[in-house]
């Protein structure tokens, strides 16, 4: 069990993320606890809503403690605690039937498998980071994409968004997780994020929503 000033501390970082969120994307929809599983990542949910055309997952719980940034890691401690989200489109069914299915689960899937890995000690992630879908690169569930970047959303979200600070002053970050096609991943890889960033913007890629039928920036 944690000490009693950790657990009380990790608490307050989760009403005051949940707030947060709140003033930007309205009232949570639903709370997702993984009864199975012994971690204690949590996923808050948020329907579409007005002037907001996505849904939104986002993870309660990484933050609970620091992740193990590496010494050599400029102002590691400013970017320690972080949250994770998911947008995705309109139509995605969140109903407990098709949450059943690997098309429907995958992006909880992904949260919590990434979340559960920067938890763990050792572990961490940040802006640029990518995760690929084993090795070799297989597809995830039935989408072109085989993989995904670790962003903040500033483009569907101001910075205040995206960084705040909680009541202690320790700094929260939010990332996005943007699904890859294997030659954006190749390219992020062999060439570095800002080219690929510049990929997206010369194809049009200008939001974070999980869209299947977007273009290969690569290509």
């Amino acid at each position: 069990d944690e000490p009693a000033h950790i657990a009380a501390a990790s608490a307050n970082y989760r009403r005051e993320i949940t707030s947060h969120l709140e003033q930007y994307l309205g009232a949570v929809t639903a709370t997702f606890r993984r009864e199975d599983s012994e971690s204690p990542i949590d996923l808050l949910w948020w329907r579409p809503g007005e002037g907001r055309p996505y849904h939104t997952l986002a993870t309660l719980g990484l933050s609970d403690r620091p992740m193990d940034i590496p010494d050599e890691i400029p102002n590691k401690t400013a970017a320690e605690r972080a949250e994770l989200m998911i947008m995705l489109p309109p139509e995605w069914n969140i109903s407990p039937d098709n949450l059943k299915s690997e098309q429907g689960y995958w992006p909880i899937a992904w949260l919590t498998m990434i979340a559960d890995f920067a938890r763990t000690p050792g572990n961490w992630l940040g802006t640029g980071h990518i995760f690929p879908n084993g090795e070799p690169m297989t597809a995830i569930a039935d989408t072109p994409f085989s993989g995904v970047l670790v962003l903040p959303p500033f483009v569907s979200h101001p910075h205040e968004y995206c960084v705040f600070h909680s009541r202690d002053g320790t700094r929260l970050n939010l990332y996005a997780l943007i699904p890859l096609y294997p030659g954006e991943i190749a390219l992020k890889t062999q060439e570095g994020l800002d080219t690929l960033l510049e990929h997206f913007n010369d194809s049009g890629i200008n939001s974070e929503i999980v869209n299947p039928r977007r273009k290969d920036s690569s290509r």
